[in-house]
């Protein structure tokens, strides 16, 4: 987007010759935008999406680039006639206000997309020989948060969002490697030892009643991702545990 931003600034300027008619017509679509984003503040920000972002927050955007809008626009009215650059000023007002009134509301839409919480849950549970696997699903910020490279068992590498591994999945496919066949995840899952975690996305919660199914009881969930492991209980019930005559148990 940057390159376009010369190129904007420079038709802006070639459009821009004063006219009190048409700055009056910017300023009032300006004033009509803040009240309109003050009418949905008024009535607590309807069809708001409450898990990623709260109410309150949501609000208190609004008010502010409303209130910010209505200022631009009275500002660019009055100084249409003669004050051209406070006209500027007035239309500009609102673009410039706009990082630091929605600066709540970006910090919350990023949390609920970073994957900083879900690592921090995981991280507690890890040991040097834990292994990590992601099930038809990926977020690299684990990867990241973590400090280790996660394999992901898929059919064709569509969750990594790269049309090159997409067309060259199978070369790729290994039981070893950072791509693996969904194979080799249920191999994983059926001889957990006590030292793997799953990883999946909660839009495949039937893929994850398979896994708890298994023996792999759930660690930590959020809005996107689930997470199995790492103690696992075979879905029988039975361990290799052989209790003797004295009480003592031997494996």
């Amino acid at each position: 987007m940057l390159p376009l931003v010369p190129a904007v600034a420079l038709l802006v300027a070639s459009r821009w010759n004063g006219r009190p008619k048409g700055v009056r017509v910017a300023g009032a679509m300006w004033g009509i935008l803040g009240l309109a984003m003050l009418i949905v503040a008024a009535l607590g920000v309807p069809g708001l999406d409450t898990d990623r972002v709260s109410t309150e927050v949501a609000v208190q955007t609004a008010i502010g680039f409303g209130v910010a809008a209505l200022v631009g626009a009275v500002v660019a009215w009055f100084g249409a006639s003669r004050r051209r650059q406070l006209a500027m000023i007035g239309l500009a007002l609102p673009l410039m206000a706009f990082p630091v009134v929605t600066a709540g509301l970006m910090e919350s839409v990023a949390a609920d997309r970073s994957a900083r919480g879900l690592a921090a849950e995981i991280e507690g549970h890890l040991t040097p020989e834990t292994e990590l696997l992601w099930i038809e699903a990926y977020a690299s910020g684990v990867s990241f948060y973590l400090e280790r490279p996660i394999p992901v068992a898929t059919t064709d590498g569509d969750e990594l969002r790269s049309n090159y591994i997409l067309r060259n999945a199978e070369v790729f496919l290994d039981d070893q490697g950072l791509l693996r066949p969904l194979a080799s995840a249920e191999r994983m899952v059926s001889d957990c030892d006590g030292q793997k975690i799953f990883l999946l996305s909660t839009r495949s919660r039937d893929l994850g009643d398979a896994v708890e199914s298994s023996g792999v009881p759930p660690l930590t969930e959020n809005r996107r991702w689930l997470a199995f492991g790492p103690d696992c209980v075979p879905a029988d019930g039975v361990t290799d545990e052989t209790p003797v005559e004295d009480g003592e148990v031997v494996n």
